[in-house]
């Protein structure tokens, strides 16, 4: 069993983020001034969703991590919009470039794919935070029945040359 297998590990290092995230966004709040149409760093915007575990979200009798991946970054994305209040598809520069909300960090523990049933109800339940202007780092965390899982995704806004 590699670490990233062993739960005890893995909330350990989640847990270990913790204090870290606090004092980084006190850090960029205080460097970096915010503009008008930014949320505060210290708001905190948050989201719950429910969704039923039925073929699109199985793989070979299991939880497809493919399907959860893109569920958790459509969390982040949509708590960056409801944050913004705006749509992604609004999401420009001072120059009218179009912005991209880029993953640069996942991560993530989840019970054993398998575990997770079909017609079995699965709630997520998110937060994020701003760091700066353009860094944002959510927790995802998701229930179902005795399964769950807790991930930390950060992003930053980039645009195509």
């Amino acid at each position: 069993m590699g670490f990233l297998d062993n739960p005890a590990f893995a909330e350990r290092a989640m847990k270990s983020l913790i204090p870290y995230e606090n004092e980084a966004i006190n850090y960029f709040a205080s460097k970096f001034p915010q503009p008008k149409h930014h949320t505060s760093p210290l708001k905190t915007i948050s989201i719950t969703r429910q969704t039923e575990i039925t073929m699109p979200q199985m793989a070979n009798s299991a939880l497809s991590e493919n399907w959860f991946l893109k569920e958790i970054g459509d969390i982040h994305w949509k708590l960056i919009s409801d944050g913004l209040e705006q749509k992604s598809s609004a999401f420009k520069d001072e120059n009218g470039n179009r912005l991209y909300a880029t993953f640069t960090r996942i991560s993530y523990s989840v019970s054993n794919l398998k575990s997770f049933q079909e017609n079995e109800t699965i709630s997520f339940s998110g937060n994020i935070k701003r760091f700066g202007n353009a860094t944002y780092l959510s927790s995802v965390k998701c229930e179902s029945g005795k399964n769950f899982a807790d991930a930390k995704l950060m992003t930053t806004f980039s645009s195509r040359s």
